[in-house]
């Protein structure tokens, strides 16, 4: 792995760089981070950097005099400007200097990773080009991030002596001097938004010096505040508000104040099992620890009202599994069921319900985190089930079906439009129609084309082609094999041999006949 130093004058770019960037995926690890020339002159020294990752303005001279000190000590090292300053001579003074990107502030992480892997990519070049070098097989410094994450990992969930507390944060270098201190968790972000979710954090709460670390295998961000006053800063509700604190984010859960961080851990997993239920709680909303009330899950009386809800819906009782449904989505917002658990249970009784219904679309992959869209997501998979009949409702529903293809067979009609106008599942429709007739919806859709056919051709002169397209055919051809299925015969034989004759077709009572 390439090794990289971080050098800033401000400590929320350094940190956000570190937690933001995915440096083991792109080969490299921060080996530092220094906020002055002479600070990475002196790292440069200790830990001979590939790369340099490098502000133009910093206490003790610019980047550009940095640049030039270390090209002499690491010759083949690359250097990368991250700047607020889009000055063309400072873009024309860092191509004199030789830098391998000029970046400004704020760039967004793809911008940064691509800048690194173009750095990464000259110097193995070169380093395939120079025999004599060896690559190193140590790294005098581990990972910062990681050490960083067991830290908070070890404060929350484990027992950690105040002797360790100490050794580990002064080792880390982590700004802990209180005098008091607040913990506030909350949901990690996507790795894609990690970088601008951090730096928001950061500077929201950049007057209480923050530290933030995700935790390891946890989806969960914690922010230590350092408080100045034995008083819980309304200034925290206000950060939340800013325009800067990120939109759509998660609740927040803070503790009580605290003199010493070790007592975080009274309250951590209450804050954990609180952001698992985040979907019931106002996003970017600050909720106290200490005042949250979490129900348990009512498992018995939850299993009660599905088998009610499977029940009915195997009964075909629309109004019954309609209000079993309804409190099943009450009885989850009461007890505010974990996220995860919600879509467990949401998925289950969807699948469940279109076994029932016979319904074969694909299910969703992920069941929304919202009531009423739960509710869209069932009538598109299962209709309008509440206003399902009783058992008999099979039969008249399949009726209503033919007796609506008899009134529009010469529209462009489909399965899906007679659906909608019943509020059953295409799929359901499908079924049903061909279990209680013996016909599938196409067929009857062209025997009561044919039959108009039919009778056109014996009581009118139009064309046989003016006839298909009056019946609902826009291909001849295939009225032409429809009319042929269905009489024997083709239409201009129909017509020869029927009109005048006095025979007749199908009565209407032959027709209902035949349906069910």
């Amino acid at each position: 792995m390439l090794k990289i130093l971080l050098i800033d004058d401000e400590s929320i770019v350094r940190q956000g760089l570190r937690q933001s960037v995915d440096w083991s995926a792109l080969n490299l690890t921060v080996v530092g981070e220094a906020d002055s020339v002479s600070a990475a002159l002196n790292l440069a020294m200790s830990y001979r950097p590939d790369i340099f990752l490098c502000d133009i303005r910093l206490p003790g001279g610019d980047g550009f005099t940095f640049i030039d000190k270390v090209k002499k000590i690491l010759p083949h090292s690359q250097i990368i400007i991250l700047s607020g300053y889009g000055d063309q001579a400072y873009m024309l003074s860092a191509i004199r200097h030789g830098v391998c990107a000029y970046l400004l502030k704020p760039s967004s992480v793809s911008e940064i990773s691509e800048a690194l892997t173009k750095a990464s990519n000259l110097i193995y070049e070169q380093r395939s080009k120079d025999l004599d070098y060896q690559k190193s097989s140590q790294f005098l410094y581990e990972n910062t991030d990681t050490l960083k994450m067991h830290f908070f990992d070890k404060l929350l969930t484990q027992t950690m002596s105040l002797n360790q507390f100490a050794s580990y944060s002064s080792s880390l270098g982590l700004k802990l001097e209180g005098p008091f201190f607040l913990l506030l968790l909350t949901n990690r972000p996507s790795i894609a938004s990690m970088w601008d979710y951090v730096n928001k954090l950061a500077f929201s709460f950049k007057d209480y010096d923050p530290i933030i670390s995700p935790l390891p295998s946890k989806d969960l961000m914690a922010v230590i505040l350092n408080v100045p006053d034995n008083n819980p800063p309304s200034a925290l509700v206000n950060a939340c508000c800013s325009p800067a604190f990120p939109a759509a984010g998660s609740p927040l859960c803070i503790t009580p104040l605290y003199s010493s961080p070790l007592l975080f851990s009274q309250y951590f997993r209450k804050m954990e099992d609180f952001l698992s239920r985040s979907m019931w709680f106002h996003p970017n909303e600050i909720y106290p620890a200490d005042t949250l009330t979490l129900p348990p899950f009512p498992l018995k009386q939850f299993r009660e009202l599905e088998d009610l809800f499977v029940i009915s819906l195997k009964n075909e009782e629309g109004a019954a599994s309609y209000q079993a449904f309804l409190q099943i989505l009450n009885m989850l917002e009461t007890c505010k069921a974990e996220n995860a658990k919600f879509r467990e249970e949401i998925s289950y009784l969807l699948r469940i319900a279109c076994t029932i219904r016979n319904v074969k679309e694909p299910l969703p992959l992920n069941i929304p985190l919202n009531t009423e869209d739960v509710k869209r997501l069932f009538i598109q998979h299962l209709g309008d089930f509440s206003k399902m009949t009783a058992k008999t409702a099979g039969k008249s529903l399949a009726q209503k079906a033919l007796d609506f293809i008899q009134a529009h067979y010469q529209e462009s009609l489909t399965l899906d439009s007679i659906a909608e106008e019943l509020f059953i599942s295409p799929t359901y429709l499908s079924h049903l129609i061909k279990e209680k007739t013996d016909r599938g919806f196409q067929d009857w859709l062209h025997y009561f084309r044919i039959q108009k056919a039919c009778r056109m051709l014996i009581e009118t002169d139009l064309t046989t082609n003016s006839i298909s397209e009056a019946v609902g055919y826009h291909s001849y051809k295939l009225f032409s094999e429809h009319i042929k299925k269905e009489v024997g015969m083709t239409a201009s034989e129909y017509r020869f041999h029927h009109k005048g004759s006095g025979l007749q077709l199908l009565g209407e009572e032959q027709i209902r006949n035949r349906q069910p």
